[in-house]
């Protein structure tokens, strides 16, 4: 990612995490003119292209609908749920879901599961694929200190990053789910391969879930990345070591 002056690891994650990543934002300097950059990026692209090409007859509904996404991203995807709060059919939803993950505005992963009885398998979980266009959908561009969301900011953008780093997609990314709600948010598989990844914007101590986890997986090591160790080089190294 390229921006308009020399920047630390530190800034350029806050930048991320507030603006997103689509160049035309982040090539501004300021705070007003990248707000602006998305915004423009919003209405001519989500309001305009979506709307128009696509033949989405019922903005007003559309719209609502991405703020209720906005607002759930990293948490389970309830159709029936957006269904009955928007009062719309569910297949009108699904269709509007479709619509945003084949546009790449959002992507849903599925549950990793073998058929433990225990493990959710069907219920995927909610990301937009740039966090400055979800925060310009709840008009809260607030910095990340002061944000109670930053947690699912940061799961978020942990998920792009993943995504940005296979740009062949060769690998699968899910996530793990027990029926009593135990859970790690990323699970990547290549070849052979498989990591886990319990993403924490502070919280370094490793969760009980790990224990879990490793009952049923034992050749899985899970890892916790925060805030700190993602800003260390040496998880350069460990990201690209695939």
């Amino acid at each position: 990612m390229e921006f308009t002056a020399p920047t630390t690891r530190s800034i350029a994650l806050e930048e991320a995490l507030i603006y997103g990543g689509y160049p035309g934002v982040v090539l501004e300097s300021g705070k007003l003119e990248k707000q602006l950059a998305i915004k423009d990026i919003y209405q001519s692209y989500i309001e305009k292209d979506l709307a128009d090409f696509l033949r989405i007859d019922n903005i007003e509904t559309f719209n609502k609908l991405l703020i209720l996404l906005a607002n759930q991203i990293g948490d389970l995807l309830n159709i029936e749920n957006l269904s009955r709060t928007l009062r719309t059919p569910r297949k009108e939803i699904e269709t509007y879901l479709t619509i945003l993950e084949h546009t790449f505005v959002s992507k849903r992963i599925y549950p990793f599961h073998q058929n433990y009885k225990k493990e959710i398998s069907k219920t995927p979980k909610f990301y937009l694929l740039d966090l400055g266009l979800r925060n310009f959908i709840l008009n809260n561009f607030t910095p990340t200190e002061l944000r109670p969301d930053i947690g699912s900011l940061f799961e978020n953008f942990y998920l792009n990053e993943l995504l940005n780093q296979d740009p062949y997609g060769l690998q699968k990314i899910n996530f793990w789910r027990t029926t009593n709600q135990t859970e790690i948010d990323f699970i990547t598989t290549q070849g052979q391969r498989q990591r886990a990844m319990e993403v924490k914007w502070n919280r370094e101590s490793r969760p009980k879930s790990f224990n879990t986890l490793n009952k049923y997986y034992p050749k899985i090591t899970p890892e916790v990345i925060t805030k700190k160790n993602f800003l260390t080089p040496d998880m350069d190294k460990l990201r690209t070591e695939r």
